[in-house]
C-alpha cells in the first residue's frame, strides 16, 4: 500500500472519523505508536493487537527495546521500525500506512540530548504535523493530570504547551491526560517498596501532595474505548484512579503497614529538596526525580466536571489492586500479619 504524499501539506476534511468497528476480530486498521516500547506503551500495543489492529512500534535505540513486542500479537502484526525523532523522513515511513497515531512520547527527567521541550513540544508538534500531511484519520495525545501552561513545574507546563501545539495541528485530536500510574514496573510503588527497606526514608517530596493512583492497565482500556467511540473525537479525557491520596497517606496507609519496622521519615523544604535531588539526578543515584520534586507543589487529580473512565465506560481500579502490586513488591521483605 502506498499514499502520495504532495511536499505541500494537504488540507483535510474529515467527514468520517475512524471507528474501531471490530474489536476482537482482524479489523485491518493500523495504529503507529509512538513511545511503545515504555512502561505503559506495551501494554497499549497489547490491547490494540488483541483488538485485530496491526500496530507499527516505532523505536529509537536497539531492535532489543521492541522485540518484546513482537509476540503481543500474531506473526507480522507489531511491525518495529527505527526512527528519529529529529529526522522527520523516519517518522513518515512509522506512519504513512496508519489510520491512528498514538503519542506518548514522554520523558520524566530532562538528559543531555532530550529535555521536556524537545520531547513534550517540539516532538509532539512534528509527529502531529507528519500524521496530518499523511492523512491520518485519528490522533491521540497523552499528556498529565495537572497539565496548566503557567503550572511551577516545567514538566507540568511543557505538557500543557504539547497539548496546545497538537491542537493546533489536529483540532480533532483526543488528549488524554494520566494521573500518576501505578503498576508492576512502575516508578510510585516499587519505589516506595525500594525506600522502605531502609530504617530511614528521606522524603524530598510534598508530605501533602495529593494525587489519584492510575491502574495501568485503565490506560491501555481507555486508548481502546477512544478508538471504538467516535465521541471521542475532540475531546480531553482525565484518568484519574477511585481514591485521592496524599504521599502522607500513601505511605501510612499502604506502604509502612507492610514493613516488620517503623522507617523514620525524614522531609526536607522544597528548594533544599531540590537542590539534593538535582545533585543526585546527576550521579544517577536519585530515589526521586527533580520532576517528581516539582510536581509535588500540585495536586495531581481530576478535575470536577472533567470527562473520565467513568465515560469511557470503564470501572477504576483502585485499592485491592495496588495491594496486589505491594505484595510482589514486597515479596523479600518480612510483613506483619494483619
Amino acid at each position: 500500500m502506498q499514499r502520495n504524499i504532495s511536499n505541500a501539506p494537504q488540507e483535510k476534511q474529515i467527514t468520517q472519523p475512524f471507528v474501531l468497528q471490530r474489536a476482537g476480530a482482524n479489523s485491518g486498521s493500523v495504529a503507529t505508536v509512538f513511545g511503545c516500547s515504555g512502561f505503559l506503551g506495551r501494554y497499549v500495543v497489547e490491547t490494540l493487537s488483541e483488538a485485530g489492529m496491526y500496530v507499527v512500534a516505532p523505536f529509537r535505540t536497539e531492535p532489543k527495546t521492541v522485540d518484546h513486542l513482537k509476540i503481543l500479537g500474531e506473526v507480522g502484526q507489531v511491525a518495529p521500525i527505527r526512527f528519529d525523532i529529529r529526522d522527520k523522513d523516519t517518522l513518515v515511513k512509522a506512519v504513512e500506512h496508519s489510520d491512528v497515531v498514538i503519542n506518548m512520547l514522554g520523558r520524566a527527567y530532562e538528559t543531555r540530548h532530550f529535555n521536556y521541550q524537545q520531547i513534550h513540544v517540539d516532538a509532539a508538534r512534528l509527529v502531529a504535523q507528519t500524521a496530518r500531511e499523511n492523512n491520518v484519520k485519528r490522533f491521540i495525545h497523552f499528556s498529565a493530570v495537572g497539565a496548566d501552561l503557567n503550572s511551577p513545574s516545567p514538566f507540568l507546563r511543557t505538557k500543557a504547551e504539547g497539548e496546545r501545539e497538537v491542537k493546533e495541528i489536529y483540532p480533532e485530536a483526543t488528549i488524554i491526560r494520566l494521573a500518576p500510574v501505578f503498576g508492576p514496573e512502575d516508578n510510585l510503588l516499587n519505589k516506595w517498596g525500594y525506600l522502605t527497606r531502609s530504617d530511614r526514608i528521606r522524603v524530598f517530596v510534598n508530605m501533602d501532595h495529593k494525587f489519584q493512583p492510575l491502574h495501568f492497565l485503565n490506560v491501555s482500556d481507555a486508548t481502546l474505548e477512544v478508538l471504538k467511540n467516535s465521541t471521542t473525537v475532540g475531546k480531553t479525557y482525565e484518568l484519574g484512579g477511585p481514591k485521592i491520596f496524599s504521599v502522607e497517606s500513601l505511605l501510612r496507609e499502604l506502604i509502612l503497614p507492610y514493613m516488620e519496622t517503623k522507617p523514620t521519615l525524614i522531609t526536607y523544604p522544597l528548594n533544599k529538596a531540590k537542590r539534593y535531588v538535582y545533585y543526585l539526578e546527576q550521579l544517577r543515584g536519585a530515589s526521586f526525580l527533580l520532576s517528581e520534586v516539582e510536581n509535588s507543589q500540585v495536586d495531581l487529580v481530576t478535575g470536577d466536571g472533567s470527562l473520565g473512565l467513568k465515560d469511557l465506560g470503564i470501572t477504576p481500579l483502585g485499592i485491592k489492586e495496588m495491594s496486589d502490586v505491594i505484595l510482589k513488591v514486597f515479596k523479600p521483605v518480612k510483613r506483619m500479619n494483619f
